[in-house]
């Protein structure tokens, strides 16, 4: 068990990592934050809603619904989500990829306050190095100090930072919320809830908007 947790914590890292290089990747080639945010939180609740119709026709079972306070608890936990996504996605249009994820893993050592401050227990020295080992590792794996021209904002920083704030409320409030839920369930609920802040903060202009239909791409080329 503590095996599988330890693959899949790696593999959710792994898509943070490449994850900013991709949302750059999109605004060169055209796509605006609407676009980028929207389609993830929209398509991304979509997708995640088929999964959970999909695992149940498979188990044959019907769909265990949590209960009514929690469900409204994990859609009110899961605006953190769109808000996190938000302001990640809107700090990488004045910050590098590199920075962008550096200042994003700030989350880990703002989780570690936020629980001390909520519990009044210190962290362990264990929690206190492995916090200080992802932000060493993040660092020169990202070759943020191998960059002889780093691109500064003051509003992409602010934005970065408030991302990582966002990110490591979700990740303290989430991780007692609903904990016996079946997992694809309460992402779902949760994605759910960022995609309705996302949708309204910015709207899912990309839905009537024909450039990001695949075939429009290549001819725009």
């Amino acid at each position: 068990m503590k095996l599988k947790g330890l693959v899949l914590v790696s593999l959710g890292a792994c898509s943070y990592g490449i994850l900013s290089t991709l949302v750059v990747l999109a605004y060169q080639a055209g796509f605006s934050l609407n676009d980028v945010i929207g389609s993830q939180t929209v398509l991304g609740a979509a997708l995640l809603w088929l999964f959970v119709l999909i695992g149940s026709a498979i188990r044959r079972k019907s769909l265990s619904w949590p209960s009514k306070k929690q469900s409204i608890l994990m859609l009110l936990t899961g605006t953190t989500t769109g808000l996190t996504g938000l302001l990640y996605y809107a700090s990488l249009q004045y910050l590098s990829p590199a920075l962008g994820v550096v200042l994003f893993l700030q989350f880990t050592w703002m989780g570690v306050a936020i629980n001390t401050a909520v519990t009044r227990r210190a962290p362990t020295a264990m929690t206190l190095v492995s916090v200080l080992f992802i932000l060493i590792g993040t660092t020169f794996a990202t070759g943020l100090l191998n960059t002889m021209h780093i691109q500064f904002h003051w509003l992409g920083v602010a934005l970065g930072l408030c991302a990582a704030l966002s990110n490591a409320i979700r990740v303290y409030v989430s991780g007692a919320l609903a904990v016996k839920t079946d997992p694809m369930m309460r992402s779902a609920i949760m994605v759910t809830g960022g995609a309705i802040l996302t949708s309204v903060i910015v709207p899912p202009t990309f839905l009537c908007q024909p450039l990001l239909y695949p075939t429009q791409l290549v001819t725009s080329h």
